[in-house]
């Protein structure tokens, strides 16, 4: 402890963390780090509720305010992980070499930017320093990840004990031999079973380098905290800065939905920065296909929240005092979600702007553009406005239904053709290759044929139905 304490003052801006095997001891030694010595300590072990963990954790991870180093016990040494550091001191060390391949692993991870150092007191001529020995000079575990541990202890596990406790130096010094000779013949024996080809075949670093460029310029690029900040503020959650490029979420006493997707009661801290989430497991990482996106989008599709507005419109060659009437329509097929109908219907969307005597502006006036030039107006005096020109509004919407249902059937007819295409192609692809190849099954055909009839069924059944409305008046 003596030496622990004076080493953290010499690393004083250094995230450390202390594994012991014992909750009593980690408890004694953060007492005795915080209370004696004035360190910014965290305790993490098994006397504490799930919550109680959570908050250590967390504390030990804030690189702003938190504390300096995180005691835990054995129970650290799974499940947690804390890759934004780089120190782990082995206050003690296990028997099981498994065991302190985990301990190692809360810092060698995916999120690690530098080398791990590994910090292991002992005392001098004690059963710990021989065990030290062991882990290093024979299985060589703290240099390098150590995937023959288990076997070998399972091979000298009888002997070992004995040997760590005997006083007679040659005792110990043969087992080490015959650890290293063993260890080093089951590392050849996992070379020799190396799959090279598997290993070939299981990155291709060229295609990988372009996956992983092209999520870096898609995080870097994208529009997602801006799209998450209206929704916040539309529907009411209440969001606050938790550090740079992170919030805290909680379920206001305004919000407009009884429950928001994927938003516990107690709330949410997110990030949008995908190294801070390697390193923070108490942020979840918000992509556009993180749940609580995916189910803010589907309450917006799904709810009639948003899907009307009423603004004004000031452009010249407009007369002021008219009439616009905006309406999006999309195609909709009911349809199972395994046959993945939305490939074949990519210009499932429809836009008609049109006036008061049925003249279509969407050509014209397009949506980016028309969405720079319009003006909010107060939700009071778009009620009564609204109110007084519903006849006008109802005929207009009529003729917006008129114009996309003569471009149903040429969607649902190119739909069609796109499913035809595809699927022809792959039965034809199989019915050759059955020719040559017996492993292929006549079901694969038939199963693609009946993918395909039923594909070409529901779309069939698709209908256009109105989706959103935007009453537009020029001034």
């Amino acid at each position: 402890m003596n030496w622990l304490s004076e080493w953290l003052r010499q690393h004083k801006r250094k995230k450390i963390l202390v594994i012991c095997a014992k909750a009593d001891t980690a408890q004694s030694l953060e007492d005795y780090l915080r209370l004696r010595k004035g360190f910014a300590t965290a305790v993490f072990h098994e006397g504490l509720n799930l919550i109680e963990r959570d908050r250590a954790a967390a504390y030990f991870a804030d690189q702003e305010d938190g504390a300096q180093l995180l005691v835990c016990s054995e129970i650290g040494s799974e499940g947690r992980n804390f890759q934004f550091a780089h120190h782990l001191v082995l206050f003690d060390l296990p028997l099981n070499p498994d065991l302190l391949e985990q301990r190692i692993g809360r810092l060698d991870r995916i999120g690690q930017k530098e080398t791990v150092n590994i910090h292991a007191p002992f005392y001098q001529h004690t059963a710990q320093e021989k065990l030290l020995s062991w882990y290093h000079q024979g299985l060589n575990a703290l240099e390098k990840t150590c995937a023959i541990g288990q076997g070998v202890y399972s091979e000298f596990v009888e002997g070992l004990l004995p040997a760590l406790v005997n006083a007679r130096p040659d005792s110990f010094d043969d087992l080490l031999g015959r650890t290293k000779s063993f260890a080093d013949e089951l590392v050849e024996k996992l070379q020799a079973g190396r799959d090279k080809l598997l290993e070939l075949n299981s990155c291709k670093p060229l295609e990988a380098k372009a996956l992983v460029d092209a999520l870096a310029t898609n995080d870097a690029n994208s529009r997602l905290p801006a799209y998450m900040e209206q929704v916040f503020d539309s529907f009411g959650i209440d969001s606050e800065k938790h550090s740079e490029k992170s919030l805290v979420l909680h379920p206001s006493d305004h919000m407009r939905v009884e429950q928001f997707p994927g938003l516990p009661e107690s709330g949410l801290t997110i990030t949008y920065e995908r190294e801070q989430a390697l390193s923070r497991e108490d942020m979840q990482f918000i992509t556009w296909e993180h749940p609580l996106v995916r189910g803010a989008q589907d309450l917006i599709l799904q709810s009639e929240f948003g899907n009307t507005a009423f603004c004004t419109l000031k452009l010249p060659p407009l007369k002021p005092g008219g009439l616009l009437l905006e309406a999006i329509f999309v195609l909709h097929c009911a349809a199972p979600a395994e046959l993945q109908l939305f490939r074949f219907m990519p210009e499932s969307l429809l836009r008609v702007v049109l006036d008061e005597k049925g003249k279509d502006y969407s050509g014209f006036l397009a949506a980016n553009q028309l969405n720079k030039l319009l003006q909010k107006v107060p939700r009071n005096n778009a009620q009564d406005l609204v109110r007084h020109a519903r006849p006008q509004l109802i005929t207009m919407l009529q003729e917006a239904e008129n114009i996309t249902q003569n471009k149903q059937e040429s969607l649902i007819q190119s739909a069609q053709d796109a499913v035809k295409s595809e699927m022809n192609n792959e039965i034809s692809r199989l019915q050759a290759l059955r020719q040559v190849n017996p492993n292929v099954r006549q079901e694969e055909i038939d199963y693609l044929q009946q993918r395909m009839a039923a594909s070409l069924h529901f779309l069939s059944l698709a209908k256009i139905r109105l989706d959103s409305l935007r009453v537009i008046m020029t001034i």
